[in-house]
């Protein structure tokens, strides 16, 4: 991410700029109950009220002056911890095709009609916030992160089809940003497995820790407030540095609701611990605030035709949550086609390519996947976290 300055200068050469939230609104009396719920919330803000002529954004506005219609430049809207819109400024971003990000809060005032709600839903946005009502709500989202840490990174997999590998492959992926290829012991991290998926059979079974004790999703209470990210890795199963958020088997409460999934995204990315999160391949609130969130998605596909033509719609709806996707092309290929045609096919960065592994489905049955020297899954998924380079820090 591009270093970003502030004060007087422009936006988008602003190192504040990513722990800044970004007031993207023309009312003068929305930016001041914005900026009360900024500061009870200890969050700095970037209020926009122009674009040079390279679309990067202005500094802020005279307090007693009515902004003009606001415009953000592409780098202020991927780099900022937040971006509070009001109608006009929505309206603009969506014209201009901006690339999808989380957090991206709506504002009205007085009330919100079904034009705000339709712009909302357009954005991503949760909801609409009215303001002077929704001012404690809007402290609450301003300061979710504000603290996030040096580090960290999130990482989000999906599988292109049913039984693509996508489960096995983020334990691996878990299991290799615990530790630097090259690195020492001391080096050491703890990551947060997060179990995403509700078509799975949940990964604390995948990886032979159902009968460890530790919460699972129906056990955690997040609807409201913040979660603390050491009492979160103190509750959930842990073990050498792997600490695994799973669904459960259960047919009530055995994934999450997006309020969860947030509270949940909130409390790493405020420690500064990797995170991977374990996908659907269909539409799912929560799943798609992970996706929306994440440093880079990860699709795993087998290289062979049915699963590339079942890729499509996958990758389809990935695009409309973030533009950071990758793939993993699983061989072997009866076609002979090569992990990079793959990725051609699918018009994406080809993040690395994985061999068989013969007897793994044998292992994981008897004791669920652990990592083996010279697995070609862990040895794929190190070649991933190596080229995550700064997005997850190892």
């Amino acid at each position: 991410m591009s270093d970003m300055g502030n004060g007087s200068k422009t936006a988008t050469t602003d190192p504040g700029v990513a722990s800044a939230v970004l007031v993207a609104v023309a009312d003068a009396g929305l930016r001041a109950d914005i900026r009360r719920a900024a500061a009870a919330a200890g969050a700095s803000i970037i209020e926009v009220t122009s674009t040079t002529g390279d679309g990067r954004a202005d500094g802020p506005a005279d307090p007693g002056q009515a902004a003009p219609v606001p415009s953000i430049g592409p780098v202020d809207w991927r780099a900022a911890h937040a971006v509070v819109l009001d109608t006009a400024a929505a309206e603009a971003i969506l014209r201009a095709g901006p690339v999808p990000r989380d957090r991206v809060i709506l504002v009205a005032a007085g009330r919100a009609e079904l034009s705000h709600w339709r712009l909302a839903g357009e954005l991503g946005s949760a909801g609409v916030l009215v303001l002077p009502r929704d001012d404690a709500q809007l402290a609450r989202l301003l300061a979710a992160g504000t603290e996030r840490a040096a580090g960290g990174g999130l990482v989000a997999v999906v599988g292109a089809r049913g039984g693509a590998g996508a489960s096995c492959f983020a334990v691996a992926l878990a299991r290799a940003c615990i530790t630097p290829t090259s690195g020492a012991a001391d080096d050491r991290r703890r990551v947060l497995l997060i179990d995403a998926d509700r078509l799975g059979g949940g990964l604390d079974l995948l990886i032979g820790w159902e009968d460890r004790p530790g919460i699972r999703w129906p056990d955690l209470v997040a609807e409201e407030g913040r979660i603390a990210a050491d009492a979160l890795f103190a509750a959930v199963p842990a073990g050498d540095g792997l600490a695994v958020l799973s669904g459960a088997r259960t047919t009530d409460g055995a994934h999450p609701g997006p309020a969860a999934m947030r509270a949940v995204l909130d409390a790493v990315r405020a420690s500064g611990d990797p995170a991977v999160v374990d996908c659907p391949r269909v539409d799912d609130a929560a799943a798609d605030l992970a996706i929306g969130a994440a440093d880079l998605v990860v699709v795993i596909c087998p290289a062979t035709t049915p699963a590339i033509a079942a890729a499509g719609p996958v990758i389809g709806r990935l695009r409309a949550l973030t533009s950071e996707i990758g793939v993993v092309v699983r061989g072997p290929s009866a076609l002979g086609r090569r992990p990079s045609e793959v990725a051609d096919l699918l018009e994406l960065p080809l993040l690395a390519a994985m061999r068989p592994e013969p007897g793994l489905d044998a292992r994981i049955d008897r004791q669920g996947w652990t990592p083996r020297r010279r697995s070609p899954l862990l040895i794929c998924a190190e070649t991933v976290a190596d080229r995550l380079g700064d997005r997850i820090a190892r």
